[in-house]
């Protein structure tokens, strides 16, 4: 399961590792080789620890082993930064950026404008951040990264969006009976019947930017078809049009007993109660 929490101190050694994994994954032929190969662990350790006070960082983890990173900082009352955001190759194509990229957005909650600096070049980059409501404001500066190199502004004018952006209850209710329905077609390999009809679904919640979240709950602790699950369960999801991002959140309490099951699925089953 994924989750996204701030960063610890002691979470620092594995932040600076993944950044650096990152680095040599992503910007292969964007900055200079030497700028790469200058890169090392103990100096992004410190880089990291003297921004402690100024900038703010979330990991994402699954598994318990990070996989992408996000910071962000208040520049002024209303205007805040998205300082770097990156994903393990491994892991990308997966909403995980997106969610680190929520966070960071709902961290800045109280600025009316979210900008980030990114490489001209780096188209696939901008194609991200557009994707997410991010514009080109039109500043230009260059960075020296073992070789000039032009970067291009973005901003979000975070009020505006949440006002574009505006569904009403009784839409929220009908795309959550929508997404029920879809999560119909994620079957329990071992049961082989769908985990909406097992009673697995806990709840759902859908948010005004697009974000669905799934708690369920699974027959047994410890089941290791759990990934199996909510990895069909992602795949559904993007089925719906309305969301842009999701998160599947595994429950214990209350604990699932075949009292939940529907009808269906106890007969399926040969289960009486």
């Amino acid at each position: 399961m994924i989750s996204i929490r701030p960063m610890s101190v002691s979470d620092i050694p594995q932040k600076a590792a993944i950044q650096l994994a990152i680095f040599q994954e992503t910007y292969q032929g964007l900055v200079g080789d030497n700028y790469l190969n200058s890169l090392s662990l103990p100096q992004l350790m410190e880089r990291t620890k003297d921004r402690l006070d100024t900038e703010a960082t979330f990991l994402a983890w699954l598994n318990q082993e990070p996989i992408g990173f996000m910071t962000c900082r208040q520049v002024s009352a209303d205007e805040g930064e998205i300082s770097a955001i990156g994903v393990l190759a491994s892991h990308q194509k997966q909403g995980i950026g997106t969610l680190l990229l929520e966070v960071g957005i709902k961290h800045l909650s109280n600025c009316s404008k979210i900008f980030l600096w990114v490489l001209a070049d780096n188209r696939r980059a901008v194609d991200f951040y557009n994707a997410q409501g991010f514009t080109l404001s039109g500043k230009q500066k260059i960075l020296t990264m073992g070789k000039p190199l032009l970067a291009e502004e973005m901003v979000k004018t975070h009020l505006e969006e949440e006002e574009e952006m505006a569904y009403t209850d009784q839409e929220i209710e009908d795309i959550k009976t929508r997404i029920l329905q879809a999560l119909e077609e994620v079957i329990d390999p071992e049961l082989g019947i769908d985990i909406v009809n097992l009673g697995l679904v806990y709840e759902i919640r859908f948010e005004q930017n697009g974000r669905a979240e799934i708690d369920i709950s699974l027959t047994t602790m410890g089941c290791p078809l759990a990934d199996l699950i909510t990895d069909q369960m992602y795949d559904v999801l993007k089925t719906i049009p309305e969301v842009t991002s999701s998160e599947v959140k595994l429950v214990w309490y209350p604990a699932w007993s075949p009292q939940r099951m529907s009808r269906y699925a106890r007969i399926a089953l040969g289960i009486t109660l």
